[in-house]
């Protein structure tokens, strides 16, 4: 398997950025990515009257993906994000979509922008299950982002399963959505904590099977940039990118695409840290059953010295080991759990940067 990096959350002036898909997809390539999905609002866009993508946009977006895919050079992936109920009764979450092929539906929301601002205007399962079966005929991956935002967060303690989420953002320029004492805390300018029950952990203790993601959520148009951007008319997110490595056979939509659906992925916070996490060598995103005994193994390769490898069993600490060069290598036992288990690794380096593997799930 050969490790490709991306950007899988980028905005142009298709809604609210400031440059043209193709612009967006171009500026990528020149930032040395292997990969780049467009995610612009199909609701919430301000260029339009009815807040709404218009369809000759979408159109715009569809032939700028289409032109920039350049198979074992540079794969354009088709996306949206859109806003979805939080579950809570507050202001709602966002999911971004990624389709496998460069064409797909457009399902816009039937509801007015306002009614999104307003705390039991819609409802929950009627919106949900609409969007699902607009979705149903093509093939996709569903991703929750900034979920622990106070804004446009997720509630997954809350969250119907029938709804199933393939990705959740663990870190963009909004911040980190890991857990409530990790680095990078979100800043989304609404002056209200995190969202309870909108982490990540809370995403996998509640049962969802997701795999970890990095994105820009670039609205400057620079994917994979430490660029700081300060267009929200609010407090300032931070300066690095989220970025996205997946481990496929070859570098094309389809297999950046397949990579993801399986959970071969893992985020950072824009460094290219090199991540191998498996249990009973089998990688991340593998659910394995009926296992006599674990065998954990971690291998990183930093662009600094690797501060330290924590493994989390559960959302708890399992095992840790201490670094202190670019290397680092972490094996131990676990016994076989009796319950349904997942574990997945943290990777911390000097400069405090970060990598956070998919889990990998272990069933009785």
């Amino acid at each position: 398997m050969n490790i490709y990096w991306g950007d899988l959350h980028v905005h142009s002036n298709c809604s609210d950025g400031r440059r043209s898909p193709a612009a967006c997809l171009e500026s990528a390539r020149e930032a040395g990515l292997d990969f780049c999905a467009m995610t612009d609002y199909v609701d919430h866009v301000p260029k339009s009257r009815y807040g709404l993508l218009p369809s000759d946009s979408w159109e715009r977006i569809q032939t700028a993906v289409r032109e920039a895919e350049r198979p074992g050079e540079f794969a354009a992936l088709l996306g949206f994000e859109r806003s979805v109920p939080s579950w809570d009764g507050q202001t709602p979450g966002s999911l971004c979509v990624y389709y496998r092929t460069d064409s797909g539906p457009l399902p816009t929301s039937r509801h007015p922008q306002r009614d999104w601002l307003r705390p039991g205007a819609i409802r929950p399962d009627e919106d949900m299950r609409s969007l699902w079966d607009e979705l149903a005929e093509t093939e996709c991956l569903k991703c929750i982002v900034h979920s622990c935002s106070a804004r446009q967060g997720y509630t997954w303690t809350a969250a119907p399963g029938e709804y199933e989420i393939d990705l959740v953002e663990v870190y963009s320029k909004w911040g980190a959505c890991e857990t409530q004492d990790c680095t990078f805390p979100v800043v989304d300018g609404s002056g209200r904590p995190p969202r309870p029950g909108g982490w990540v952990r809370d995403a996998l203790a509640a049962g969802f099977r997701v795999g970890l993601i990095g994105g820009s959520n670039t609205h400057f148009g620079y994917p994979g940039s430490d660029l700081w951007e300060n267009d929200w008319a609010n407090a300032a997110r931070y300066d690095k990118s989220g970025l996205t490595a997946v481990l496929a056979e070859e570098l094309t939509r389809d297999a950046v695409f397949q990579a993801l659906r399986d959970r071969r992925c893992y985020a950072t916070t824009r460094e290219r840290i090199q991540l191998d996490f498996t249990v009973n060598g089998q990688p991340m995103g593998s659910m394995l059953a009926g296992q006599d005994r674990l065998r954990i193994r971690v291998h990183v390769v930093g662009t600094r010295p690797v501060k330290r490898i924590e493994v989390f069993r559960n959302g708890e600490p399992a095992h840790h080991k201490i670094g202190g060069r670019e290397d680092l290598d972490m094996v131990f036992d676990d016994p076989a759990p009796d319950e349904p288990t997942w574990y997945y690794a943290r990777v911390t380096q000097t400069g405090e940067d970060l990598a956070w593997s998919s889990p990998i799930w272990i069933d009785p």
